[in-house]
């Protein structure tokens, strides 16, 4: 009975004042702001105006170990959930596995989650709950409010390794050659898993791979070195297969690249200044009287062009390459054959 009493003291104060005056009494009218916080004041106090509490949530907790039961500390642990409806599957939260590999996912709403692990180190695979390769074929986690779903824990592989040198016809090891790891897919057929570059000293590491068959490229993105594939061979075809055991490291992929031949020059206007912008191609002999096109390059403001990258010719090979010259400006156009380059490697 006391909460009523409240609140009709509440409204009579707030809804009506009487004053006296010498004419009799009136009722004042109290501004509307005032009336709509005090009436809301009342229905908190019987109950009724009460804000929903939040809906508990959940949490996900479990270990991650190594292939010996060893717990793995600073494993990264993602929860993920359908943000769409339709498998599509964002991060919602993640943190990272303790000492002893546990890990606690908190502040989860009620729902459907998948659970990943990663090691940013590569020494072991990336996995999925419940041993997936990935989150589209990865086991429901079921999260319920005020509750934890536990025991969500994974074993992770060890990751093989490829190591390896790149260096130049001297020996001098080649820094900041990119290098691309091909895995096989089965059926003959190679699909690019990485690239990394060679530290200054030449050196490379290529880490988190599962066991297989993969190929490795080199390739130099100044063009000062022919690029090439494992083991001194011109095309992924016909590269030669490397072997990666998990937790192992296959040891000594080396390239020795060769040095690219050059074309330079200048590409004027008839009064002798430099044309910008113009295309340079370049094309090779096939050997059969035919011409295979290499590559293209524009001048530079002043008219000039560098083109490299080109393999060299065999001391016995001959021929030309043929560069088309621009469109001048008197709207005509022609082509000049020159030697072909005997630039050694």
């Amino acid at each position: 009975m006391k909460r009523p009493a409240v609140v009709l003291g509440v409204g009579a104060v707030l809804v009506t004042s009487r004053a006296s005056s010498g004419k009799g009494s009136h009722l004042r009218h109290v501004p509307l702001v005032a009336l709509c916080i005090c009436l809301f004041v009342g229905l908190l106090a019987l109950g009724v105006a009460t804000p929903p509490a939040h809906a508990a949530t959940g949490d996900i907790s479990g270990t991650a170990k190594d292939a010996g039961g060893a717990g793995l500390a600073g494993i990264s642990v993602t929860a993920y959930w359908d943000f769409f409806g339709d498998d599509w599957w964002v991060s919602a939260t993640s943190t990272s596995t303790a000492a002893d590999g546990s890990y606690q996912l908190t502040g989860l709403d009620a729902g459907t989650y998948r659970v990943g692990f990663s090691d940013s180190s590569a020494t072991y695979l990336s996995e999925y709950f419940n041993d997936k390769p990935t989150v589209d074929s990865a086991d429901d986690v079921v999260v319920i409010g005020g509750a934890t779903t536990a025991n969500i824990d994974a074993t992770l592989a060890a990751a093989g390794h490829i190591t390896g040198m790149v260096k130049d016809g001297g020996g001098a090891g080649l820094g900041g050659i990119y290098v691309y790891v091909y895995r096989s897919y089965g059926s003959g057929g190679w699909t690019h898993v990485t690239t990394v570059s060679t530290a200054a000293d030449g050196s490379y590491g290529v880490a988190g791979l599962t066991s297989g068959t993969y190929r490795v490229g080199f390739s130099d993105s100044s063009a000062t070195y022919l690029p090439e594939y494992y083991n001194d061979k011109p095309d992924l075809a016909s590269a030669d297969d490397v072997v990666v055991i998990g937790g192992a490291t296959t040891a000594n992929i080396d390239a020795t690249l060769a040095a690219a031949g050059h074309i330079t020059g200048t590409v004027k206007d008839a009064g002798g200044a430099g044309l910008a912008n113009i295309y340079v191609a370049i094309y090779r002999s096939d050997g059969s009287g035919g011409w295979d096109y290499v590559t293209y390059r524009t001048t530079a403001a002043d008219g000039s062009y560098d083109i490299g990258g080109l393999p060299t010719p065999a001391p016995t090979a001959s021929g030309s390459m043929t560069i088309p010259a621009p469109t001048c400006s008197s709207g005509t156009t022609t082509s000049r054959t020159w030697p072909r380059p005997t630039t050694s490697p």
